[in-house]
């Protein structure tokens, strides 16, 4: 009996915390990217830095990895990389 009660208790709150999503029917604003391709001897810093514009290298190699889902920043040659567009 107890085990029910605790299980009712759990699907309960799993139900109430699931009706609060915040998806809509609407999709967003898709983020502008391009599709580049790296270069013999080119490094994900030397892609990042050719892209930001306001010399903030760190940060666009933190969005290409974050765009590309890389586990670090190793790229190779002729591998394509989705890069912020403009």
């Amino acid at each position: 009996m107890v085990l029910l009660l605790a299980l009712a208790v759990v699907l309960t709150v799993g139900f109430a915390l699931a009706s609060g999503s915040v998806a809509t029917e609407r999709p967003g604003t898709p983020e502008p990217t391009r599709v580049v391709m790296v270069g013999a001897g080119e490094t994900l810093w030397d892609i990042a830095s050719d892209l930001a514009d306001d010399g903030d290298t760190r940060t666009m190699m933190d969005e290409i990895t974050r765009l590309n889902a890389l586990d670090s920043s190793m790229v190779s040659i002729g591998q394509e990389l989705v890069v912020p567009a403009g």
